[in-house]
Formats: C-alpha cells, sequence, structure tokens
C-alpha cells in the first residue's frame, strides 16, 4: 500500500503542500487574532474554521497544479463543503486531528467514502466490476478507488507541533488500516521519479530503509471532535 501511495501522488503536489501548509496555522491565528472586529475571546473559536478554509484551498490548489483532478463538494446535509483529490487508485479528503494517528470525528461523507475501501479490508485490490461494494449513491469517487484521508494538526497558534501524514481507515471509520508519516512518502516519491543519475548530482538524498517505512496504525476508536 505504501509504495502505490507513493506513486500515485506526483511529487510536485507533495512539495507544495509540505512547503505551504505548515505556514496556514499561524496565518490563520493571525488573520483571526489581529482583527479588530473579533473579541479576542473568539478567537480559539474562530481559528479552527479559518485554519481548515486555508487547508482546503492550499490542498485542492496543490493537487490542480500538480495536474491532479480535485474538486469541492457540498456535505450530505448542506451545513458545508470538503475537498476531494483523486490519485491514481487513489481518492482523498483532509482533516484535522489533535495528534497523530488520531480517529477523525464521525461525518456522513467520510463514512461513505469509507464504504470504498470495504475490499480493501478483506485483502482485495478491486480485480474486476463484481468486487466493487455495494457504494451510496453520494459516494464521489470511482468504484475503484481506495479512500484515504490527509491528517494533519498542530497547535492553535501554528508555532509548534506541526504535522502530516496519509491514513487509509477501516471500512467502520473507527481506526485506520495504514498510515504514513507525509515525508515519508514524499521521499519514497522523489525515490521513483528521480534516475539514480540525478540523485548523484542533487546531492545526498534520504533513502528509506524497510523499518523506517510506517507500520499498519493502532485501531483507535476514539471520537473526540476534530474541526474539519
Amino acid at each position: 500500500m505504501f509504495n502505490a501511495l507513493a506513486a500515485a501522488l506526483p511529487v510536485d503536489f507533495l512539495k507544495g503542500l509540505g512547503s505551504a501548509a505548515p505556514h496556514l496555522f499561524e496565518e490563520a491565528f493571525n488573520e483571526v487574532s489581529h482583527s479588530a472586529v473579533i473579541d479576542p475571546s473568539q478567537v480559539p473559536v474562530l481559528v479552527p474554521h479559518v485554519r481548515r478554509a486555508m487547508f482546503e484551498t492550499q490542498f485542492k490548489r496543490q493537487a490542480i497544479d500538480a495536474g491532479l483532478k480535485a474538486y469541492v463538494r457540498p456535505t450530505k446535509k448542506g451545513g458545508g463543503n470538503f475537498t476531494v483529490v483523486e490519485a491514481g487508485k487513489f481518492v482523498f479528503t483532509a482533516s484535522f486531528v489533535p495528534t497523530r494517528g488520531h480517529a477523525v470525528r464521525s461525518a456522513d461523507f467520510r463514512t461513505e467514502h469509507s464504504a470504498l475501501n470495504e475490499l480493501l479490508d478483506q485483502g482485495v485490490l478491486f480485480e474486476n466490476e463484481e468486487e466493487v461494494p455495494n457504494l451510496p449513491n453520494e459516494v464521489i469517487a470511482e468504484s475503484e478507488a481506495i479512500y484515504g484521508i490527509l491528517l494533519y494538526g498542530g497547535d492553535l497558534s501554528g508555532k509548534s507541533n506541526f504535522f502530516m501524514e496519509f491514513a487509509i481507515p477501516e471500512v467502520n471509520g473507527t481506526g485506520y488500516v495504514d498510515h504514513y508519516s507525509f515525508l515519508d512518502v514524499l521521499m519514497a516519491a522523489q525515490e521513483l521519479v528521480a534516475p539514480a543519475s540525478d540523485l548523484k548530482v542533487q546531492g545526498p538524498v534520504p533513502t528509506l530503509k524497510p523499518h523506517a517505512v510506517p507500520k499498519v496504525g493502532k485501531k483507535d476508536g476514539t471520537t473526540d471532535t476534530d474541526k474539519t
């Protein structure tokens, strides 16, 4: 799964998002906290919403710039929207979580997308149409897609602890089949597209060792609310 993920994601997308995203938390905090029309008591209430809007914008923008298909869809109940990025056999959304590997909160669109991973849970990668699970109409992705979530998090002001990682949710949405460090995926994607001669010219490039490839994440059944 890790190698398939690295092969599906363009290096330009990973580099672009990896460069832009770490600054978004601080930008969101500054935008809200420096506003003359917002009382300080409302800053921690509003910042997560602005932060999410900024992240979703970059998520979509970097994907399109890298040649991927990306679009925004309304939530099932119409109270918001979410960005979808398609890359090869994968389809991604993004979610804030308080810590690495933390379970995302329950949401209809994530539950429906997680149904795409029903056969993945059984070790089957949709070899033919008969094996595709019976999905609700609201599912956006192609029937042969694998659903992944780009998890991101950090402290409110963006001063520390920022992280990103890719997670493949279980079909019931309460845990993960796998989750991988964003940096590990970027490094692997670079190695797949760069000829050995180019790597020598550019200087030392970190090489993933077998033990450095993230292992299957712990199943986390917690449902603490995130801000997505």
